[in-house]
Parts: C-alpha cells; structure tokens; sequence
C-alpha cells in the first residue's frame, strides 16, 4: 500500500573528526526532551515536564536521574566542563558536577526574589548567564562561580520577558518579546546589558557558532541572521520569508554554515550563513505536538531529538528511527510501523534538499521484524542524514 509522504523528521546523524564514530542518535520519540547538554562525559536531557534523564551510551537509552520537581518546574538546561545546571520557576535551579550523575538543589538567594521564570541558560566556560523575566519585566542572572550561586545583572527595565541566550565568542546576545515585538539584548561580561535592536515579533531561541554568527528566531517562523556577533544595532537581518507561519522555538548551530530550527506542528527550517537563505527541512502537520529541537555540540559532532508527529492524511500514528553502529555499520530500525504501509529512507548531505535512497523500500505487515536498513558509516569527514518517510519512492 502505497501512502504519501507523511511522517516528518525521524533522526539526524552527523559524523565528523577523526575517523568514523557515531556522534549522534535519535531519541525515541516516546521520551521527547525539550532541552540538551553535553558535560565532559554523556548527555543530559530535560524532558518537557522537568525531569532529568542522562545518557551515558551515547544516547541509545536515557534512564532518568532526576523526577520532575512538583510545583517548581526547570525550564532550562546547560553544560561547561563536567557541571549542569537547570533552572526554572523563580530562579530556582539544580546543579551536577557529576556530568549530571547526582544533583543538588538549590534555591537562588535572589533579594528581592526572582518571582518568575527562568527560560534560557548558557556557559562559556568561565561564566553563565541565566535569562527570564521578573514580575513583569525582563531579567538576567549571572554566575562567576560554576553556577553555585548567582547574582542579578544590569538590564534596562522593559516588560516582557527574554526566552534564550548564547555566547558568540565575543560578547552574549538575549532575545526575548513582549507578547507582541521581539527584542535582542547584549553583553560582553554578562553583568551589564544594552538593548540592540527590535524584532517584528517575538523571538525565542537563539544560536552561536562561537566565532560570531548568530541566529535567532521566533514567532512567525521569523529567522534573524547576524555576521558580527550582534554588536551593532543594524546586526541581524530577517531571511526566514513566508516559509512557514509556525512560530520556531528553538534554533542549533549544526557545522560549517549550517543550521537548523525547529517549532511548532514539527516545522523544521534549515539555514545557510553561506548563501543566507532558509529552507523547509519539513513541512508542518497541523495535528502534530509541538517540537522540540535539542542540539548539544560536541567540537566533532552534535546531538538532535525531536518529538512526535501524527499524520493529518492517513491514520498513521509516531513513527521513529532507532539508531546503532553494528558490526561496523549503521543501523536504523524504525519503531511504530503499522500493518499495510510501506516504508522508505531519504538522505541527505546538507539538510537543505532530500533524496529517496534506492532499495530503501520496504513494507510491514502485522508480526513481521520491524523495517531495518543498514548502511556504510561516513569516512573521515563525511556527514550524512536520514529520516524515514511513509510511501513508496516514487511518493511526494
């Protein structure tokens, strides 16, 4: 049975370095995560209720090291070095300096009290900066000390609050939205903060490759772009267009020039800081749950989980790839195959166009092994991507 193009995004592989390895691996989309961070060893996950997961098998299972707070919830998560921190509701905040094997909590000695979220966290090695909002207005916290303790920053006052922050090699860029605009913030101590510039809409997430080019993007599948490290206030130009109307809530620094969003409905846009155009990785699914994009960089590599999709066309439900080296190969196993529907494989070397892999084809039928395809590993500096469609080849 022959079925369209249906599911979206099922795993992203990227392999990089000295030899081949496996870098990345999808998660399976039962367990979706709504932030990532690489420490010195494994990988720690926060799940969307604010549970605490870690991988130490490079992402083939996440046992969970910490249950969700109740009420206080962690909304963000970051690494430096062998310590994670998350933090969330009122500033309060868990820290590991274990590679996220143990934990501590910790309740920030804000005066007055923070009395809002904290939304975005990042490090650069020497410091970190925690961005939020505050009764009404925006914040910024800061930490010189590992994250063990943190301090209020300078910010103009402004209603609204700031979502994401990232460190461009020079200086921390901020951005945030009142309901209605966006705005960018930077910094270079992360003490003191200037405002640079303002957005047609509001913005949630953004990115650095640490050498100075930065992308931010928000509501109205809006992509901001800058060159310079956002210093100047004509920094970021708009090159998202009309590609997709969902708002984008999270955007990852992938390799070269090359970078990545993620939003609602499972929106996937793809960026070029070469030829500074985006492109749709995948279509929105009017009917999915909203996704969640998390990116830990590696120096070689990075690490991408996305959530669930369920067909608007065809009662298909989540669908994903199981990813594993085995006798040297690669390894994907799809997990959800229904009886009746047919499976392929596309691939791609720059997540900008895809194209069906030949002989990918298979059908499943109910008892059957689940669809399995293996596949070569990159050489030395080869990058290679997959996801899984439903359909024949032949199928849009």
């Amino acid at each position: 049975m022959n079925k369209p193009f249906l599911w979206l995004l099922a795993g992203l592989l990227g392999f990089l370095g000295a030899g081949p390895a496996l870098l990345a691996q999808n998660v399976p989309l039962a367990q979706p995560l709504a932030a990532l961070a690489r420490p010195t060893s494994g990988l720690v996950g926060l799940t969307p209720a604010g549970a605490l997961l870690r991988s130490t098998d490079n992402g083939a299972t996440f046992p969970s090291v910490r249950v969700a707070d109740a009420p206080r919830a962690l909304f963000a998560l970051a690494a430096s070095g062998s310590t994670v921190v998350a933090m969330g509701d009122a500033a309060y905040f868990v820290r590991s300096t274990d590679n996220g094997a143990t934990w501590s909590s910790l309740a920030s000695a804000l005066t007055p009290a923070h009395g809002g979220p904290v939304n975005g966290l990042a490090a650069n090695g020497s410091s970190w900066v925690a961005v939020g909002q505050r009764g009404l207005n925006l914040s910024v916290l800061r930490s010189t000390n590992g994250g063990a303790a943190w301090a209020s920053a300078t910010v103009p006052v402004a209603a609204g609050a700031l979502q994401g922050v990232a460190w461009t090699g020079s200086r921390w860029v901020a951005v945030g939205g009142d309901g209605i605009f966006g705005f960018i913030y930077t910094s270079t101590d992360g003490a003191s903060w200037t405002r640079l510039a303002g957005a047609s809409y509001p913005l949630y997430a953004v990115a650095s490759n640490g050498a100075g080019k930065v992308v931010a993007v928000g509501e109205a599948g809006t992509v901001l772009y800058a060159s310079d490290g956002g210093a100047t206030a004509g920094s970021f130009a708009s090159y998202g267009g009309d590609l997709v109307s969902e708002a984008l809530r999270s955007v990852a620094f992938v390799s070269g020039d090359n970078w990545i969003a993620g939003g609602d409905n499972l929106a996937l846009l793809s960026f070029s800081s070469a030829t500074l155009s985006a492109a749709v990785v995948s279509a929105p699914s009017s009917t999915s749950t909203a996704s969640y994009l998390a990116v830990a960089s590696t120096g070689s590599g990075y690490y991408y989980a996305a959530s669930q999709a369920v067909s608007i066309l065809e009662p298909q439900g989540p669908i994903s790839l199981q990813v594993a080296v085995v006798a040297g190969q690669l390894r994907l196993t799809l997990v959800g195959a229904q009886n009746g529907y047919s499976y392929h494989i596309q691939g791609s070397s720059t997540l900008a166009s895809w194209t069906p892999v030949s002989g990918s084809g298979l059908s499943y039928a109910t008892g059957a092994p689940a669809p399995t395809w293996t596949y070569p590993l990159p050489v030395s500096g080869e990058r290679m991507f997959y996801r899984v469609a439903v359909g024949s080849l032949g199928s849009p």
